[in-house]
This record gives structure tokens, C-alpha cells and sequence, in this order.
């Protein structure tokens, strides 16, 4: 993935890399990571362990950052980021959830269901 930004005219040496969150109204599981903010007030980003999740909380599906991206939260992907550098109002954008059954390895008799996002209508 290539390195984006929004440019604000600000000289080269003020320029800030910032990373992109796409949150959802899905429920937090255990595992998951999510952004939390009260009344616009923003907290930060956790991943749920246990205990109380706020109602304002958004579960985090796609992302740019790199150290989510490692610990399994899913890429957005660079036909999505060229846009947005070109859009960067864009404020909603629509999404398709796939679910594909799975194993981990042969052994496993179990199966998963893995949840893949796809990022289907960022228009203004």
C-alpha cells in the first residue's frame, strides 16, 4: 500500500500522515478492535478484551493503519485511497460483507466463517 495524504498548504515540514478508520454500528465482540468517543470528544482506539463497551463506541473494519493491520483489522485498499485523496469530504461510504467458510489448517475439522469487507460506493 502507498503512502497518501491529504494536502492542506501547509509547508512540507508541517505535513502530518494521518490513518484512516472505517467504523461500523456492528456489534464489538471480544477480539475486536473499536474507536470510542462521547459527544464528539474522541477517546481512542482499543481492542475489546471484556467488560463494558459505550453505546457511542464504532467497531473499526477497515483501516490505514499499519499496526491494526497487523493484529487483523482489514486494509483499505489503494483504488479506495486514490479516491479519497481526490474526495476528501467524503464522509459515509456504503460497504458489502462477505463471509467465507473456512479452515485455518487441515486439521482443523471446526471451520471458521471469516468476514471480509468491500468498500461498494464512496460518492460524494
Amino acid at each position: 500500500m502507498g503512502n497518501y495524504h491529504l494536502e492542506n498548504g501547509q509547508s512540507i515540514a508541517l505535513k502530518s500522515y494521518q490513518n484512516i478508520y472505517i467504523t461500523s454500528d456492528e456489534e464489538i465482540k471480544v477480539g475486536d478492535w473499536f474507536f470510542d468517543s462521547i459527544k464528539g470528544v474522541n477517546y481512542g482506539i482499543y481492542k475489546h478484551v471484556k467488560g463494558f463497551i459505550n453505546k457511542t463506541s464504532k467497531k473499526i473494519i477497515l483501516t490505514t493503519d499499519d499496526q491494526l493491520i497487523q493484529v487483523s483489522v482489514q486494509a483499505i485498499d489503494d483504488n479506495f485511497l486514490e479516491w479519497f485523496v481526490k474526495n476528501p469530504s467524503c464522509e459515509r461510504v456504503e460497504i458489502d460483507i462477505q463471509r467465507i467458510f473456512g479452515r485455518s489448517s487441515p486439521l482443523d475439522t471446526l471451520g471458521q466463517t471469516f468476514i471480509t469487507y468491500k468498500i461498494t460506493n464512496y460518492e460524494k
